[in-house]
This record gives C-alpha cells, structure tokens and sequence, in this order.
C-alpha cells in the first residue's frame, strides 16, 4: 500500500460516533473509547467508498453491529493549532436559511444537532504499523446540513437579533 498525499473529498455522507467536544468516552466494559480533548467524528461509508479509500491507503475499517449488519467508517480527526487555525466548518439548516461558520468554541454543538448529512474534505497524515502504511484523516473542511423542524423556525423568524436567549 502506498502513501496517501491528496486530500479526498465526500459529498453527501452520514456522521457517525460524533466527539466535536472532545469528551473522554468509555464503553460498557469500561474501556476508554475517546481520550479527553480529542475531537473525532466517523463518516459511514459505503461498500464502494470503503473499498476505494482502502485501496489508496487510507485506515478505513469495518465494524459488525449488534444485528449482524456490517458498517463501514473512515474515522476522522479534528484540531486546532496554537495560533487559531483549524478547519473550515460551516452549519447550513435544510430550511434554506443562512448558514453559519463554525470556531473550535462552538463547533461542539454538532454532538447534539440533528444531522442530515455532510460535505467535507480530509487530508491525510500518513503514519506507519508494521509493514503497511496508512493515512489518518484530519478535517480540513466540512459542510453539515442540519434538520431545523418548522416550529423551531418559526420561532427563529420571530425573534430579533437582541432577544436571542444565547450569544
């Protein structure tokens, strides 16, 4: 397997095992999950996808679910550095009102939203175990659409800028 440089891009995929918080995370058998602080999402792939990122190189894996279905997930990482600069996040509502741009303070809020789907574009970062290379993907841009019911967007159309409960 040979080293992955280009970025990738996937249009229209499913976020899975959302961490955007960065939250330690444990499962049922006590076993850490997610460290405290890294921030991590995983895209649901299907057969095709999986099979194409796999063969350039990237550490995409399959995972058996509880009824006996087998899911495909390219788990992807995100970080800020030092000086601020992170990924490009933005939330765009299905009702067709304006989108808003994400900072590395705010972005937790996708652990809660109901999610449609996402646009996004990884990088790679290759690293090597044993003798087969693989790439890790880390967030360069992301477009996630969120489901905003239609109360809740009447309520938004309501209200002016000042009386927003939330800054």
């Amino acid at each position: 397997m040979s080293r992955v440089y280009a970025n990738e891009m996937l249009t229209g995929v499913k976020l899975v095992f959302r961490n955007f918080r960065g939250l330690e995370r444990k499962n049922s058998a006590g076993r850490t999950m997610n460290a405290s602080g890294k921030r991590n999402f995983n895209v649901q792939l299907n057969e095709e996808q999986y099979h194409d990122l796999k063969e350039k190189g990237w550490g995409v894996r399959s995972w058996e679910t509880t009824d006996g279905e087998v899911m495909y997930l390219l788990k992807v990482n995100l970080g800020w550095s030092d000086n601020g600069r992170g990924p490009m996040i933005k939330v765009c509502p299905t009702d067709g009102t304006k989108g808003v741009m994400l900072d590395e303070e705010s972005v937790g809020q996708l652990d809660v939203q109901q999610v449609d789907s996402a646009d996004l574009v990884i990088r790679p970062y290759n690293w090597d175990d044993s003798d087969e290379p693989n790439a890790s993907a880390w967030l360069r841009s992301m477009k996630v659409y969120v489901y905003v019911d239609p109360l809740e967007a009447e309520f938004m159309s309501e209200m002016d800028d000042e009386e927003l409960p939330f800054d």
